[in-house]
């Protein structure tokens, strides 16, 4: 089937991003590809920033237990995949929407304040 997704990150010329660049990631988080990407991206060197555009907003009205227990392991995953983002020196913020999206680039800059600061 064609598609025009991005198949990976080896498509990206070496030489497109300045070694000093900095990636804004957009995204729900959602697919592998972009996860393993964004990854990628950071283990290569570059200065990496998500926002994790929230889905949660759409999981709507849990109806059974095993609706509950379904959404809690997958808050529990997201939780993860942020840590494990963290973890590498990258700032990710949630964002649902529901505030102007400058207030979350702005949990962003604190975020690499402390980076910076408390590493040292």
């Amino acid at each position: 089937m064609f598609s025009f997704a991005w198949k990976g990150v080896d498509v990206l010329p070496a030489r497109s991003l300045t070694p000093q660049a900095l990636v804004i990631a957009l995204s729900p988080l959602l697919d592998e590809r972009s996860v393993a990407t964004l990854l990628d991206l950071r283990a290569r060197g570059f200065d990496l920033v998500v926002v994790d555009i929230t889905p949660l907003a759409f999981t709507g009205k849990t109806r059974s237990r095993e609706d509950e227990l379904a959404l809690r392991f997958w808050r529990l995953w997201r939780e993860a995949l942020r840590f494990r983002y963290e973890r590498l020196g990258v700032a990710v913020v949630e964002w649902d929407g529901g505030q102007p999206l400058a207030e979350a680039i702005e949990e962003v800059r604190a975020f690499r304040r402390f980076a910076r600061f408390g590493s040292a």
